[in-house]
């Protein structure tokens, strides 16, 4: 397992608060993502780095954007193909 970053907890806890705000119970997800309910935690706790493919499927499941996991980092009134991202 690599060494986790602030990143990682960061988009792992608006997993979290979603998840938990769409009533989607972990077992659930971990089901329709195709992985134990598990990492789904480890996710959830930034103890395990999401990969593209994993976060594109969240995006689907709990109908969200993907800008969502990157706002904390996106300057107030730019779009988000100007992202940036803060030294972790």
């Amino acid at each position: 397992m690599s060494e986790s970053c602030s990143i990682d907890h960061v988009i792992g806890s608006r997993l979290k608060q979603k998840r938990v705000e769409k009533c989607v119970e972990s077992k659930k997800l971990s089901f329709l993502l195709g992985v134990t309910e598990e990492r789904i935690q480890e996710f959830e706790c930034g103890q395990q780095r999401i990969d593209a493919q994993i976060l594109y499927k969240i995006c689907k499941v709990l109908d969200l954007p993907i800008q969502y996991f990157f706002e904390p980092w996106i300057e107030k009134g730019s779009d988000a193909s100007k992202a940036k991202l803060v030294a972790a």
